[in-house]
C-alpha cells in the first residue's frame, strides 16, 4: 500500500509527492510518529514553527486515512 505524509496548517499545504510502501495503515502510523519525535528531538524545543501544523496520512487517491496533530506529539 502506498502511502503520502502532507504537512497542512490552515491553507497551507505541503504535498508529499513520493509517498513511502508501507504494509498497512497502522504501520504508516507508527512510522509517521517516530519520524516526528526525532525531527522534533533534534529541532530547538519549544519551535513555533510546529504550532499548528497537521500531517495527513493520505492513500494515492488523496483520500485522507489518518491525521496527526503536530502539537501533540511527544517532545521528550
Amino acid at each position: 500500500m502506498r502511502i503520502y505524509f502532507n504537512l497542512v496548517r490552515r491553507q497551507d499545504v505541503l504535498e508529499d509527492d513520493e509517498g513511502i510502501d508501507v504494509a498497512d495503515l497502522r504501520s504508516a502510523q507508527a512510522e509517521a510518529i517516530e519520524a516526528l519525535i526525532a525531527m522534533r528531538r533534534s529541532a530547538h524545543s519549544g519551535r513555533p514553527e510546529w504550532d499548528g501544523w497537521t500531517l495527513q496520512i493520505v492513500d494515492r487517491s488523496g483520500d485522507i486515512l489518518a491525521t496527526v496533530n503536530l502539537d501533540s506529539v511527544d517532545r521528550d
